[in-house]
C-alpha cells in the first residue's frame, strides 16, 4: 500500500531473452513472467537466482516446435497458449488453449524449486 519498490529482478538477465516483460502473477513462492515479443512464460523464483521456461513440460513436440520456429510477428502467432489459472499444493493450474487447432486444455505444472 506504501508503494515502494521491496524487490527488484533482472529479467533479461534471468531469463535470457532481451525485451520487454509482462508480469502475470506474483505468488509467494514464484513470479511468472511473459516476455512481450515471444509471449511464452516463465517462472522465477522468488530470490531472483533462477528462471524456468514451462511450456517444453506442458506441451507436446510439435506444438513446442511451431513456438521455436514461427516468427513472433507472423498472424496468427499465439505465444505458448498458456494462461495462469491458480497454485495449490506446489502445482500452477494453466489453461492451454490453441484455437487453430480446437484444443482448450487445463494443464498442471509442479513447482520446479
Amino acid at each position: 500500500p506504501t508503494g515502494k519498490t521491496v524487490k527488484s529482478y533482472d529479467l533479461a538477465t534471468l531469463t535470457g531473452v532481451k525485451d520487454s516483460f509482462i508480469v502475470e502473477a506474483i505468488e509467494q513462492d514464484f513470479l511468472l513472467v511473459r516476455p512481450y515479443t515471444k509471449a511464452t512464460l516463465y517462472i522465477v523464483h522468488p530470490t531472483g537466482k533462477t528462471a524456468k521456461l514451462i511450456y517444453p513440460e506442458l506441451l507436446d513436440e510439435e506444438t513446442i516446435k511451431v513456438i521455436e520456429e514461427m516468427p513472433p510477428n507472423e498472424v496468427g502467432f499465439i505465444g505458448d497458449g498458456l494462461t495462469y489459472i491458480g497454485y495449490a499444493g506446489g502445482k500452477l493450474t494453466f489453461q492451454y488453449n490453441n484455437p487453430f487447432l480446437g484444443q482448450k486444455e487445463k494443464r498442471t505444472y509442479a513447482l520446479p524449486f
